[in-house]
């Protein structure tokens, strides 16, 4: 999860407008998001969705996964319109990469393809573990059968070698 706390960021815009912002902060904690309503004290990302909090509450997006991580398109489309300029060049252009929606976002989807992946291998190996006291039980059987005619029989039956 990655967590972006914007809440003392009307302070520092206090500070250099040298008037206070009003309007900056949303009030209602699940008001719809994107909307330039206003911003949420605290945003955060997960592997299946994108949250927005104020103080008191907050919602998530609908969106399906995986959830692409791009901080400021979403901290943007939340900031008022009388803000906005201000808020987009708080970023340096030297932050190219926090500012790049593709880098971001195709980085978010890597990791979500490689936690899919691990998930896989993950699954495939307690498959394994739990198939594993069979295959020990198929490895001591022919140890007491002492017909080779019964172990060519069981063996042409089943899809591995004994």
């Amino acid at each position: 999860m990655v967590k972006v706390d914007v809440a003392a960021y009307g302070s520092g815009l206090q500070n250099a407008l040298k008037s206070a912002p009003g309007g900056l902060y949303m009030t209602n904690g699940s008001a719809p998001l994107g909307k330039n309503t206003g911003l949420r004290q605290d945003y955060r990302w997960g592997v299946l969705n994108s949250c927005a909090y104020t103080k008191d509450s907050g919602i998530c997006n609908g969106t399906t996964f995986p959830v692409e991580f791009q901080p400021l398109k979403v901290i943007l489309s939340d900031t008022p319109m009388k803000y906005y300029v201000q808020t987009n060049d708080i970023i340096p252009d030297e932050a190219s990469n926090f500012r790049s929606e593709s880098f971001n976002g195709n980085l978010s989807k890597v990791a979500f393809g490689m936690m899919v992946v691990s998930q896989g291998v993950r699954l495939a190996l307690q498959c394994h573990q739990l198939m594993r006291p069979f295959c020990i039980r198929l490895e001591v059987l022919p140890l007491f059968w002492r017909s080779s005619s019964v172990l060519s029989r069981l063996e042409s039956r089943l899809p591995w070698p004994l």
